[in-house]
């Protein structure tokens, strides 16, 4: 492949930046799936700090498969139905310890290192020549349950926090990745909207390489 379209989810907006800027004859095209915010901003760190519960699943979380599966579903993807794909990217991502306890893949050290390399690098977008497609979606987050107080904090953190990051992330892009194509997906959070916002989601996809 002399020359690839590269798609990054999350964090790995990092690695198809880095990877622009480093080899820029490689590269035709980018895609920043929910992936145009700079995880070193200070933004980050206080939603990390702010948000309810850990992005991580503490030992109650990972003693049996059933408990791992209620966090997993409860965390990240409390707004939509469970589904077989959702269940076979679990069994694909997790190792079943002889007590039945559960052990991810790879496992919360190894996450935890990848996350804090991800926080300590600095976006140059002004060095990507590539022609970028980003897209974003809000809320980051949907409240875990319907009680009252959770789903309260939750609105907080994305009025207070989170949504004034997007805007800040989206006038970053407009000014320093050059010719970039900002779209706000209709509907879903973090990871949720690829399901949520699925036919709208391929369509700017599929437009944006077709150009």
């Amino acid at each position: 492949i002399n020359k690839a379209n590269l798609l990054g989810h999350s964090m790995s907006g990092n690695d198809i930046t880095e990877f622009a800027i480093d080899f820029p004859g490689r590269v035709n095209k980018l895609i920043y799936l929910e992936a145009g915010y700079d995880l070193s901003e200070e933004a980050f760190k206080t939603m990390l700090t702010t948000i309810p519960k850990s992005p991580f699943p503490d030992s109650t979380d990972l003693s049996s498969l059933n408990a791992y599966r209620k966090w997993l579903h409860g965390f990240w993807f409390p707004d939509i139905e469970w589904s077989p794909t959702l269940e076979a990217n679990l069994q694909a991502s997790i190792h079943i310890n002889p007590d039945n306890s559960v052990t991810t893949v790879p496992n919360d050290n190894i996450s935890k290192m990848v996350f804090e390399a991800a926080m300590n690098y600095h976006r140059e977008y002004e060095k990507v020549q590539a022609p970028s497609l980003v897209i974003f979606t809000r809320p980051f987050f949907y409240p875990p349950n319907q009680e009252e107080e959770v789903i309260r904090s939750y609105e907080k953190m994305e009025k207070d926090i989170v949504e004034p990051w997007r805007l800040h992330s989206m006038d970053r892009i407009r000014k320093e990745l050059k010719g970039a194509d900002i779209k706000i997906m209709p509907s879903g959070s973090h990871v949720s909207f690829i399901f949520r916002s699925r036919d709208p989601l391929l369509e700017v996809i599929n437009s944006f390489l077709q150009k």
